[in-house]
């Protein structure tokens, strides 16, 4: 269901990683959901909002090569509803990151 907001504890997977990683919300601290934290555009900062999903896919040639995330922006985020001024993330809500990846949640931490 893509119409779910999503808050802290929601877990995010990388089309070019090997790990699911939990998503943290830090933006949204005035809105919350059963006490977690509403997810925003602006949680994109690498290994705080947005922690590695093990090993990436595009960097391994030969030697396995830790992800570090670097998200660029949030697209699919709800126009209609803003917590701290910035729109608030849904389920289906995606980011691109700049060495390849799509990253994608797969719950919405609710």
């Amino acid at each position: 269901m893509g119409k779910e907001y999503v808050v802290s504890g929601a877990l995010l997977a990388c089309n070019k990683g090997v790990t699911p990683s939990p998503f943290t919300g830090t933006m949204g601290m005035m809105r919350t959901i059963n006490g977690k934290v509403i997810g925003t555009e602006m949680d994109k900062i690498p290994m705080v909002n947005i922690k590695p999903f093990g090993i990436c896919q595009i960097l391994t040639k030969t030697v396995p090569i830790p992800c570090v995330p670097v998200p660029t922006f949030w697209q699919k985020a709800n126009k209609g509803v803003s917590a701290n001024g910035h729109k608030v993330l849904m389920k289906d809500s995606c980011i691109q990151c700049a060495i390849g990846g799509k990253i994608s949640f797969k719950s919405s931490g609710q």
